[in-house]
């Protein structure tokens, strides 16, 4: 597989088409290269010359948000480090990755970088970042007794869910459950309900999500 240049190298024409593929995407994981391409006001062939197959689109979109993920890590450390309450910081920390503009969220089980490549080590090293991040917000009193770094997953994967009847509408609505989902993981509550999910549990016996995800379309290439 072809790895596409990170977000900031991308010519502008790139990173608009980027957006709009995002923004389908964010709408219908299960969308076609075709619906994406008339998202983003391209013809097939301009879009199949900048992107093979839609695995190679949904890496590029993975890259995109694996940047913003790696700088979000960054600032909840610093405000850690700078003495803000860890409930908060958690709070903002998720607000952040969900972001002001609707868009495709990683699949952290599709589209992802080849084995052995230097964007697939960076990959792995930020997701031990994040663990450590997870560790650090429960160690600091942000969680609620049982909560696991796969609970948060979930969370985040319940929030971007949600869709409006616009853009606008949906990105106000995800963030709009997100607090209600946040306010779950405050320490104080009641025990939760059985065992804590499991990485099975969230990416499936094969590594893959269900049908939800862009895998499940034959364009993926997956």
């Amino acid at each position: 597989m072809n790895v596409p240049p990170p977000p900031s190298s991308l010519p502008d024409r790139d990173a608009a088409i980027l957006a709009a593929a995002g923004r389908a995407l964010a709408r219908d994981p299960r969308a076609s290269m075709a619906t994406i391409a008339a998202e983003a006001g391209v013809g097939m062939s301009a879009f199949y010359r900048r992107w093979a197959s839609k695995d190679a689109l949904v890496l590029a979109l993975n890259l995109q948000f694996l940047a913003a993920y790696e700088a979000a890590i960054n600032a909840a450390n610093e405000m850690l480090d700078s003495g803000a309450p860890a409930v908060d910081v958690l709070g903002d920390h998720l607000h952040s990755l969900l972001g002001d503009e609707e868009t495709y969220h990683a699949d952290p089980t599709v589209g992802l970088p080849a084995r052995g490549t230097p964007e697939h080590e960076r990959w792995l090293a930020v997701s031990r970042r994040n663990q450590a991040l997870f560790e650090r917000f429960s160690a600091e009193g942000a969680l609620r007794e049982g909560v696991t770094f796969v609970d948060l997953g979930l969370v985040f994967t319940a929030a971007t869910s949600a869709h409006g009847e616009t853009p606008d509408r949906t990105v106000e609505l995800r963030h709009r459950l997100l607090d209600m989902l946040i306010d779950g993981l405050r320490p104080g509550a009641p025990p939760l309900t059985g065992r804590g999910p499991t990485t099975v549990d969230y990416y499936g016996e094969n590594g893959r999500r269900p049908a939800s995800s862009p895998a499940s379309n034959p364009d993926c290439g997956a």
